[in-house]
């Protein structure tokens, strides 16, 4: 009868912390001297629970419950009752998770179609307007300098909008929600790829994001809209998430870490031309 009184989310948090300080069934097995109630899924056949999966799921649950406080063992009707509150409970947030998830996905594709067209004008860092088209520039902070001066080059000789946070950024307000918006409307992303850029869960969740806009059917940008260049010192090796989230690796990239002077100029502005050509290009 312990559970009889108890609201569905209780019944769940007394099982979640049950489960906690039970432990895995391997460390179950190690713990035999604890009492326990023999128990079967036979018990709730009275219950009217049919389906066998459901009597071995309860069975488990009661059993990981009451093995170490046997006294706390609940009557089946009463934990069938229980277990009906829940499912009620669980299908209402399955319809809210519905709801949200149609919400998430009205704000992700809105005004998100690739922009493309020619530019009014010359760009600057201070006339950024999102409603031109515009690479992200996604980079690992230690690479700052490289990356301005990239920026640099891309407004001033190739006429291409970039976007980077440290002019974008906007105090008081959430990063995360700033650069979400950045790579929702961007139509090119370009990665400053290293291995600091490897290892940083921040680059690369900025890369799936724009990947995830590239395999949805919503979306307009395409893989042609990803560009890469090595910013520094890299082994050149794709792990096994990157090599999906590049194609098998066959992103094109520019080596701009081989290069200095002149030529690096040159390949900034080879990279800024391929970029710019996007923008021109109409939707794929």
């Amino acid at each position: 009868r312990a559970w009889h009184d108890k609201k569905p989310d209780e019944v769940m948090l007394t099982f979640l912390e049950t489960r906690q300080k039970f432990g895995n069934m391997k460390e179950r097995e190690e713990r035999r001297d604890l009492p326990a109630f023999p128990f079967s899924e036979a018990d709730f056949e009275h219950g009217d629970v049919k389906q066998e999966w459901i009597r071995k799921e309860l069975a488990r649950i009661v059993s990981s419950c009451t093995d170490f406080d046997p006294t706390k063992r609940p009557h089946a009707l009463t934990l069938l009752n229980q277990v009906e509150k829940l499912l009620n409970a669980f299908h209402l947030c399955l319809e809210k998770l519905e709801k949200l998830d149609s919400l998430c996905s009205d704000v992700l594709y809105e005004s998100s179609t690739r922009k493309t067209g020619e530019m009014s004008g010359r760009v600057t860092a201070d006339n950024f307007n999102f409603e031109r088209p515009y690479v992200f520039l996604s980079y690992k902070t230690e690479q700052y300098e490289m990356v301005r001066r990239v920026a640099v080059i891309l407004r001033q000789r190739c006429n291409v909008q970039v976007w980077l946070d440290r002019e974008r950024l906007v105090a008081g307000e959430s990063w995360a929600s700033q650069i979400g918006l950045g790579l929702r409307k961007a139509t090119c992303i370009l990665g400053f790829w290293s291995n600091m850029w490897m290892r940083s869960s921040n680059c690369r969740a900025e890369w799936n994001t724009f990947v995830y806009r590239v395999n949805s059917p919503e979306d307009s940008v395409s893989r042609q809209d990803c560009f890469a260049c090595v910013a520094g010192e890299w082994d050149y090796q794709l792990d096994d998430e990157m090599r999906v989230l590049s194609w098998g690796g066959t992103i094109q990239y520019r080596d701009l870490a081989a290069v200095d002077g002149p030529e690096w100029e040159r390949a900034v502005i080879n990279l800024g031309t391929a970029i710019r050509a996007r923008f021109d290009h109409p939707e794929d």
